[in-house]
């Protein structure tokens, strides 16, 4: 179980969201206790730590809506999203869930118990002078739903959407792929708004995020940037049920529902030199911290940060080994699995400045947006080459740099394949995949380790640099 702020164990056992009130609300709000606390059921000492964060970040959505609740009455003044989180926060209070009473004989009277506050109000020939406020709503609301089964719902918030998305992929919203994933989301629905999906709503829908694409554009993003921005969050509005109109929120060109101006093919960058990579080996090895470090990792196959920030120091790193490596397989989201970038990649440049600096590394290009790594390392390495304007060199490069190396000393394709993930063979792609996926990994295939360990020696024999393990 981690240690997070505001989460706090039960001496008797189990575990409560604890957070203190703002101060100025001790004069405006005299009968509140100190702080506020919200249960936590779902939580044990076996909680893994996604399941934690996704707790906790409920938690912290339900109290910020208490505190908006509590500054104000309007009920023009919330969501949609915000009013189901409220009846779903009374609900959970009363310790009740959806369709509690539904079919028991004296439900009703049960739900007249459960909220004795209700009275005569709710009732149809109700007559009340003044407007309800949001509180007395979604109390109405609450009581309602307690008497009838919850259906499925076939109109959501662009945010409740999102929500259910992230509880589908099991994703954690603060670290690595996650982390990236609803920095995405959060920058669409900055420029979108908040909007309801429905059946009717399909013209909103499409018109918003069409507003999102052309200020992106305006602004001098690319293509492909947006289209990245974009994915998870057309996957998530299609997790409406019955949602009539799924297929036409895509950025297929063919649809043409919505729309991104075409633009040149995006420069992957250059091949570098043998001086040129001296200079950056001599560089890493001399001078190392976490952003020389990610680009030595890189210099072995083309790794690319975000590939690192998968990594899992105790299931993926093996420097120890007699063949120090690396296997890359995606972390615990399996992201290369999925993109058929599975590989082992030898190391066999700096090994002594990898192992101290790669935990390090590994923090940073997990604390950052995904494509800021990027952007520091290529500043760096223009820098270090006093190559500033040349807009060709790009770290992406290091990965055709290796390829063409590792014709040079003439490896199989199939090494190739092995320590890069090129290859169209899919056979070749399986058995590598049952080797890298397997518990023990190479540990009963050590001769295939120990040849993919010396073709990447010969890959790096060319160089002058005295680096090499």
């Amino acid at each position: 179980m981690p240690q997070m702020r505001y989460l706090n164990k039960r001496k008797t056992g189990g575990y409560r969201y604890l957070r203190a009130y703002p101060s100025s609300f001790k004069t405006t709000f005299p009968s509140l206790p100190s702080q506020y606390s919200r249960e936590l059921p779902e939580l044990s000492d076996n909680s893994d730590d996604v399941d934690v964060h996704r707790a906790m970040q409920e938690a912290s959505r339900a109290y910020d809506l208490h505190i908006k609740m509590l500054n104000a009455s309007d009920p023009a003044s919330f969501t949609d999203s915000e009013r189901t989180l409220a009846v779903e926060e009374i609900l959970r209070r009363r310790k009740l869930k959806a369709g509690e009473f539904h079919g028991h004989e004296d439900g009703s009277a049960w739900a007249d118990g459960a909220f004795p506050e209700i009275g005569y109000e709710v009732r149809p020939d109700s007559d009340i002078d003044r407007a309800r406020t949001f509180q007395e709503e979604v109390t109405i609301d609450a009581f309602f739903a307690s008497q009838k089964l919850p259906e499925v719902k076939r109109r959501k918030t662009f945010r409740q959407a999102w929500r259910d998305y992230l509880k589908a992929k099991r994703l954690d919203t603060t670290i690595g792929d996650g982390k990236a994933k609803q920095q995405r989301f959060e920058r669409v629905i900055a420029i979108t708004g908040d909007f309801t999906i429905a059946d009717e709503t399909k013209d909103d829908v499409l018109d918003r995020l069409q507003q999102f694409i052309n200020y992106k554009q305006d602004n001098g993003s690319k293509a492909q940037s947006i289209k990245r921005e974009l994915k998870e969050v057309i996957a998530a509005i299609r997790t409406v049920p019955r949602l009539a109109w799924s297929d036409a929120v895509t950025l297929d060109k063919k649809k043409n529902s919505l729309f991104i101006h075409d633009e040149e093919r995006p420069n992957k960058g250059r091949v570098l030199t043998n001086t040129e990579l001296n200079a950056l080996i001599e560089q890493c090895l001399s001078n190392p911290d976490e952003k020389w470090c990610s680009l030595l990792i890189q210099l072995h196959a083309g790794i690319g940060p975000r590939e690192i920030s998968r990594l899992r120091i105790d299931k993926d790193v093996f420097l120890e080994s007699k063949y120090p490596h690396i296997l890359f397989r995606g972390g615990d989201e399996g992201i290369a699995k999925k993109q058929a970038r599975i590989r082992v990649v030898p190391i066999v440049l700096g090994l002594d400045t990898i192992k101290k600096w790669l935990p390090t590394t590994i923090a940073w290009t997990q604390s950052l947006d995904q494509d800021s790594p990027v952007n520091t390392l290529n500043k760096r390495l223009r820098s270090l080459l006093n190559a500033k304007n040349d807009k060709h060199l790009k770290t992406h490069g290091l990965r055709h740099t290796w390829l063409r190396l590792a014709k040079r000393a003439e490896i199989s394709d199939r090494h190739i394949h092995a320590i890069a993930g090129w290859s169209q063979n899919v056979a070749e792609a399986n058995l590598m995949s049952e080797v890298v996926y397997d518990p023990n990994g190479f540990v009963e295939d050590i001769e295939l380790l120990a040849k993919l360990y010396r073709d990447q020696t010969k890959v790096f024999e060319p160089l002058h640099a005295t680096s090499i393990s």
